[in-house]
């Protein structure tokens, strides 16, 4: 939801000048309009034989869209900026403002957000690279990430003194001033990330985002009294680390970057969130191609990894990281991750990294199979309970294909020894009851 009234009402002017189906058609998609007013289509962003693409109405009178298939969803920008590539929400907004004759307001000037600083990023990059210390390397080995793969992702380091190496070097480019508004340099003129491990998130061969993580050369990254373990640019996160690896069949979606870098470390086609907040409609384009979605977040982010699977819809899968033995020496990047399992069970080796992790995405549920898992047990003389227990797994399952769905309900016959018909009526009285809702509105 845009917070900015200015752009609220140019994206409110646009609805009212152009409609989804109008953009579909102009895609060579057919629209295929229901008797309850919402409409469904072929998924333009994958093949498909059975329409999953769900335009409808929401309570605010926004017309909006959802893909039963693959979880896409949004409002009519969101549409757009999939089907043509813009780099953000509001560089869409502006673009569909010009095409529909709606002015701009002038304090935007330009969309916002898609400075780059491409030079500034790729010449600090360079900077930390040339200053990653012998110390810093071998930490890196400990936790599986070899020198030679230090160097392949450009991993580096900031000295820890006052910073003056970075701020000279910025200084003979005149780059002091975008250094400062970005965070790159403090408020003294001071590099903001010294005494870190950096770790510069790449993509077509330029920076386009830093993150700090600290190491003292003593208690490594995740010490109990220092400065925080994560430092960030001070603008938002507009890119999944990684996001430039080739579309392949599956992808896994990891929190942070050394679990991210511990999937790539194994060879496997990975993107990463900048933590689990970080997640942006707009990324659901980086995975059109894929088949699966593996969502791999920490043990104790389940229920977020959980979400973030089901707006893939049927692609969406959960691995669940093994409980881990605590790291011997207290500095772990992680807590119950990727990371720990390729330095914990698998011994830092990457080759068996990979087997155990291709061995767990077969077995890894959908998020539904999970939520169904992790239900609580109810006892035989309180199964009349148990309808507001299932009730919003019911009306996820209800918009599914006949076979997603029953498969699910099955779980759930079997889990509390009712008959596969129960769960079968209440999941399409709950869709009889949405479709009647939606009508109303």
């Amino acid at each position: 939801m845009l917070r900015d009234p200015e752009l609220a009402d140019v994206a409110r002017q646009i609805g009212d000048a152009l409609t989804m189906r109008r953009v579909l058609e102009e895609h060579g998609v057919r629209v295929r309009e229901q008797r309850d007013g919402s409409a469904f289509a072929l998924c333009p962003f994958r093949k498909e034989h059975t329409p999953s693409f769900h335009l409808y109405v929401d309570q605010s009178k926004t017309e909006r869209f959802y893909c039963f298939g693959c979880g896409a969803r949004g409002d009519l920008a969101d549409l757009v900026q999939q089907l043509d590539g813009y780099a953000d929400y509001v560089s869409t907004l502006r673009a569909l403002a010009e095409t529909c004759g709606i002015a701009w307001p002038s304090k935007h000037g330009q969309a916002r957000h898609v400075a780059a600083h491409t030079d500034l990023l790729d010449l600090a990059t360079q900077f930390y690279e040339q200053h990653l210390t012998a110390e810093a390397l071998a930490y890196l080995e400990t936790r599986g990430f070899s020198q030679a793969f230090a160097r392949e992702w450009h991993i580096g380091f900031s000295p820890a003194g006052d910073g003056a190496g970075l701020r000279a070097l910025l200084e003979q480019k005149h780059l002091v001033p975008p250094a400062q508004e970005i965070g790159l340099l403090d408020r003294a003129r001071r590099d903001a990330f010294r005494g870190r491990l950096i770790f510069p998130n790449r993509v077509g061969n330029h920076t386009v985002d830093l993150q700090g993580r600290w190491f003292d050369g003593k208690s490594g990254p995740g010490a109990k009294h220092g400065p925080p373990k994560y430092l960030n640019l001070s603008r938002p996160h507009t890119h999944l680390f990684n996001e430039g690896v080739p579309v392949q069949r599956y992808a896994l979606l990891c929190e942070g970057i050394p679990d991210t870098l511990s999937v790539a470390r194994a060879g496997l086609p990975c993107r990463g969130l900048y933590g689990t907040q970080g997640w942006r409609s707009e990324y659901h384009r980086l995975f059109r191609g894929c088949d699966r979605v593996y969502t791999a977040l920490d043990r104790e982010a389940i229920e977020k990894s959980i979400e973030l699977a089901r707006q893939f819809g049927m692609r969406g899968r959960v691995l669940v990281p093994p409980k881990q033995r605590p790291d011997p020496g207290g500095d772990a990047f992680g807590r119950g991750d990727l990371n720990e399992w390729l330095c914990g069970t698998c011994g830092g080796n990457p080759e068996r990294f990979k087997a155990v992790l291709q061995e767990a995405l077969r077995a890894a549920p959908t998020p539904w199979a999970l939520k169904i898992d992790r239900l609580p047990a109810v006892p035989p003389d309180r199964l009349w309970d148990l309808e507001s227990l299932v009730r919003p797994i019911l009306t996820d399952l209800a918009g599914f294909s006949p076979v997603f769905r029953d498969g699910h309900l099955a779980l759930l016959a079997a889990k509390y020894g009712l008959p596969l018909e129960s769960f079968r009526e209440l999941c399409h009285e709950l869709q009889s009851s949405a479709t009647l809702a939606d009508a109303v509105e």
